[in-house]
């Protein structure tokens, strides 16, 4: 109740800031025609992956589409200026200060070689840091990041992982190594459409009321299932041996996702 009062309180344009974006925030909102295109690559991944894509977000966007080739960085990039942008009220409430926001962090992870921002941070010679929206990338073999991990459900167990691996507890360490050493999903040949129903498949798999019931082996066991299934069907699509009919023909994971904890849907025969 606290929370949605503070909600309330807070000014119009700020109100705005916090709103989902879609197309039609553009009357209300408008961005830089040319960012459109990226804009609408990030909202994409975002829904897919579960995660919260708004208004200001979009901005951050807008602002920073020049210098990202991948879509998957520019929503990493964004997201983390973006909750900066927002907590920086917070920020300065406690400490007494002027609300401004301190990139810090971002700009010298994304701007700078790794040498060069060790030796900055050794040296010590920066303000204060603010790390809020920051979440950790853990890379397959080939150095592709691992999307499983990116967007996992609970982020502070990857957090604490990242940060020290042996302070994870067992079942956590077990299923993030496992993780990892999974095949990358562009070494196994995802292209971006099945990337996409793959990683929205996947982030209401682990949701489920069974996935926590589930062993390490066999949570990946799920995943490694899930990723086939994506690929096969996405083959078949492409090559016209499956078809789709939009909300009432479409491929469904049934089994792998009973096993999560899902229910199957009724037939015809059994809601009568």
């Amino acid at each position: 109740m606290e929370y949605r009062k503070r909600e309330s309180d807070l000014p119009d344009p700020e109100k705005l800031m916090r709103e989902p974006w879609s197309m039609a925030s553009l009357l209300k909102d408008e961005l830089p025609p040319e960012s459109i295109p990226s804009v609408i690559k990030v909202w994409r991944y975002a829904i897919n992956t579960h995660e919260e894509f708004t208004i200001r977000h979009a901005r951050w966007v807008s602002r920073l589409y020049c210098l990202f080739n991948d879509t998957e960085d520019l929503w990493y990039y964004s997201a983390w200026y973006c909750d900066i942008e927002t907590s920086a009220p917070l920020y300065a409430k406690l400490l007494k200060t002027e609300p401004e926001p301190n990139t810090f962090m971002p700009d010298t992870t994304h701007f700078l070689s790794p040498w060069e921002n060790m030796t900055l941070n050794l040296t010590n010679q920066f303000k204060r840091i603010n790390i809020q929206g920051f979440r950790p990338i853990l890379q397959h073999k080939d150095g592709n990041t691992v999307q499983e991990l990116l967007h996992f459900h609970e982020l502070l167990k990857v957090d604490k992982y990242a940060a020290v691996p042996d302070a994870c507890d067992d079942y956590y360490r077990e299923l993030f190594n496992l993780i990892i050493q999974l095949p990358s999903l562009d070494s196994l040949g995802f292209d971006y459409d099945s990337k996409m129903v793959y990683l929205r498949l996947y982030t209401y798999l682990i949701r489920g009321s069974k996935w926590r019931d589930l062993s390490p082996r066999e949570s990946v066991d799920l995943i490694r299932q899930l990723r086939q299934w994506v690929f096969t069907e996405h083959e078949k699509i492409k090559s016209g041996i499956s078809s789709l009919q939009l909300f009432t023909t479409s491929p469904w994971p049934y089994g792998i996702l009973l096993k999560a904890g899902y229910e199957t849907p009724l037939s015809e025969e059994e809601t009568q």
